[in-house]
């Protein structure tokens, strides 16, 4: 799997712009999450789907096309995040009732997950 259409379109899409943002969505909802007193179990549940994402990202992309990127995919190709996702997933099994909200909090993340990688397909603007 190459990167480069990803990359090109990433980049003029507004780029590390549109990432940041994404990220400070995703945090909004976890620090939400937790003042509110959502249980562990449930802040999991909003982090799995990223980790997971992203450690089968990593795994799957050639760094070595990534051109820019190549450092991002490198970090999330290490071994290490791969533990780190199981590890998350292990905990959320753990931790997590299957509840309403552990439920709308995966699905949440997921929905961010893809709406940032459809905004690389937007035109900028």
């Amino acid at each position: 799997m190459s990167l480069r259409p990803v990359a090109a379109s990433f980049a003029t899409a507004g780029g590390p712009a549109k990432l940041n943002l994404w990220r400070s969505a995703l945090w909004q909802v976890l620090l939400t999450m937790t003042i509110a007193g959502y249980g562990v179990g449930t802040v999991f549940a909003a982090m799995a789907p990223c980790m997971r994402l992203y450690a089968w990202l990593g795994a799957a992309l050639d760094a070595g096309a990534a051109g820019p990127y190549a450092q991002w995919v490198q970090t999330y190709a290490d071994p290490n995040f791969e533990v780190s996702a199981t590890r998350l997933e292990r905990l959320l099994d753990e931790q997590a009732d299957d509840r309403p909200a552990v439920r709308a909090a995966y699905r949440r993340a997921m929905h961010l997950e893809l709406a940032f990688f459809d905004a690389a397909l937007l035109p900028s603007g």
